[in-house]
């Protein structure tokens, strides 16, 4: 059945992952297509060995849709193309209400995460920065910003990009974001060789919104969404259906003004 979701990656070839750093990992599974690997996982209590080829990957293109007469665009990846895409898709939006969906986005470049933020929002965007100070400015170059109201779905899967779109449009497009809080990481790090063998990852310096506040933590929605949050009737929804209906009914007016109020219905 090959890797499921819940499984437990205890061996790559003939190293253990509890001796791996995350991102040694990550750049293993990240190798270019055709390259194997012998895997040994963990599943409900039972060690299992099997081979793993790795498949071409193509980045997933932004998609629109409608869910209850509202748009939804779902941005699945950050790159030199997603801001075309985006761009192209928001001139098919004909309501003034927007839902942008960046669930599990853990990946995809900065510079194109603040692109795309530059339709949705003018001015300064962010920086990069380090202890010594600001080392990078993100500003917009759009003359003509979407400027509906706009909704944003988050969840602990968003990382790095995804992060800094979602920051970007809370601070400079009164955006509410909804949902559970991101993984929070947006930092820009290279790797040390060492002389005894071995790399050293650092992280050099961080990413920021408008706001200035780098984000090395989670970025807390203005309306949480998680399991406390649930009533009775909505037990059997997934958490992923849960989010989408609570930002359905942030649209039609029909949940709280976010806030104080609001965060604690997690």
């Amino acid at each position: 059945l090959g890797v499921l979701r819940g499984d437990i990656i205890t061996r790559i070839d003939d190293q253990s992952t509890r001796e791996m750093p995350l991102w040694e990992i990550e750049q293993a599974l990240a190798s270019a297509g055709g390259t194997s690997f012998e895997l040994e996982i963990l599943r409900g209590g039972e060690s299992r060995r099997m081979m793993l080829e790795l498949g071409e990957f193509e980045s997933p293109a932004a998609t629109l849709e409608e869910v209850d007469g509202y748009p939804i665009l779902r941005i699945a990846d950050f790159n030199d193309a997603t801001r075309a895409q985006v761009a192209e898709l928001l001139t098919g939006v004909e309501r003034d209400e927007l839902l942008v969906d960046v669930r599990g986005v853990a990946w995809g470049d900065i510079s194109g995460a603040f692109a795309v933020s530059e339709l949705f929002a003018g001015g300064e965007l962010g920086f990069l920065m380090n202890r010594d100070g600001v080392l990078e400015t993100y500003e917009s170059k759009d003359p003509d910003p979407w400027s509906g109201r706009t909704v944003v779905l988050v969840d602990r899967g968003c990382q790095g990009a995804s992060e800094i779109f979602a920051k970007v449009l809370r601070d400079s497009a009164d955006a509410d974001l909804v949902g559970q809080p991101t993984f929070g990481f947006a930092g820009r790090s290279r790797v040390i060789g060492l002389r005894a063998g071995g790399s050293l990852v650092i992280t050099e310096a961080f990413y920021a919104g408008p706001d200035g506040e780098p984000i090395n933590k989670s970025i807390e929605p203005d309306l949480v969404v998680g399991d406390r949050s649930r009533s009775f009737n909505e037990l059997s929804e997934s958490l992923e259906d849960l989010t989408l209906n609570r930002a359905l009914d942030l649209l039609r007016g029909e949940e709280e003004d976010t806030g104080d109020a609001a965060r604690e219905a997690a």
